[in-house]
């Protein structure tokens, strides 16, 4: 299973970097979790969790890119293939 492009996901192109116009490379933040380590996620909305952590709301995917030259870090969520455009 590729976690860097999954099927399910529009594609991403990288961006130009906002602060230098810098060519930007695809990755993700790594979360060092205590089961063993994890791609983060994002929710929408203030955090609430209960006992089993935040299981039942929306989570997204998130892929970071990074500036190549000046070394910004820029987040977007991965939307699936049936939402609608912004």
């Amino acid at each position: 299973m590729d976690l860097t492009k999954p099927p399910e996901y529009r594609p991403l192109p990288a961006p130009a970097c906002s602060k230098c116009g810098g060519q930007m490379e695809e990755g993700f933040i790594l979360e060092d979790g205590r089961i063993g380590p994890s791609a983060d996620s994002w929710i929408a909305g203030k955090p609430q969790f209960g006992f089993f952590g935040a299981a039942g709301m929306d989570q997204h995917k998130i892929v970071t890119f990074a500036c190549v030259q000046c070394g910004y870090l820029e987040s977007y969520i991965r939307l699936p293939k049936n939402s609608a455009p912004a």
